[in-house]
């Protein structure tokens, strides 16, 4: 059966700054490689790369079910297997230092994800995956240069949606890519941009490593 795999999320799934155009990019790339090698015996797959430049899980809720359906228009009648990857937190987290409030309150994150996954599960034989938010470089992101407001990405709140997110996904057996608990294992600053926030092109090789490993555990792939 053929597949349709959408990936939601923010700068990090659009690709920002990768080579390579981002993870999103190097798994369409070895998805098409690995149709073609088999002579076109293989499954298809159709990668779509939705994500957008600060997006959160609100965003993300709100253009969820339309998106999958306007992709899924183009199968007909065909069956297909669909696919979400569901990139989201960082932007949820951050922080309004003089509020001292979140961007989205966790509360509200949590809601959010167990309503992505209902949207989700409408999707007859749909597998739905959440990748982890990622650590950042408190040092280059408190305050966030390109905030207006004074806000901050800091790894103290990002760590509690993370917690969040790894409790729902377990509770609703939902799967996780966790490079969260990857990363934080390792030098993970020397897999991001000079902003602290983005993924550099080794990072991004990381996180389709763990996507593609995800997939083939899964036998998606």
């Amino acid at each position: 059966m053929d597949k349709l795999i959408l990936a939601f999320g923010d700068s990090v799934t659009k690709g920002f700054w990768d080579e390579k155009g981002g993870w999103v990019s190097r798994l369409d790339k070895f998805l098409s490689e690995l149709f073609l090698d088999s002579n076109r015996e293989s499954d298809f797959y159709e990668v779509y790369n939705l994500g957008i430049d600060g997006d959160n899980s609100r965003g993300t809720l709100a253009r969820l079910e339309a998106e999958t359906q306007a992709r899924l228009s183009i199968f007909g009648d065909e069956k297909v297997q669909i696919v979400f990857l569901l990139e989201t937190g960082v932007n949820d987290a951050l922080y309004f230092n003089d509020s001292r409030k979140n961007s989205i309150p966790l509360e509200e994150y949590k809601q959010n994800l167990l309503k992505i996954i209902m949207i989700a599960n409408k999707f007859n034989g749909a597998k739905a995956a959440f990748l982890s938010p990622l650590l950042v470089d408190d040092s280059k992101l408190d305050p966030c240069p390109w905030v207006k407001e004074n806000a901050s990405y800091k790894n103290s709140e990002i760590e509690k949606y993370y917690s969040s997110l790894k409790d729902l996904c377990l509770a609703n057996k939902v799967s996780l890519i966790d490079n969260y608990a990857d990363w934080i294992k390792i030098d993970y600053k020397s897999f991001l941009d000079i902003d602290g926030i983005h993924p550099n092109s080794l990072g991004h090789k990381k996180i389709f490593n763990s996507v593609r490993n995800f997939l083939k555990q899964e036998k998606i792939i």
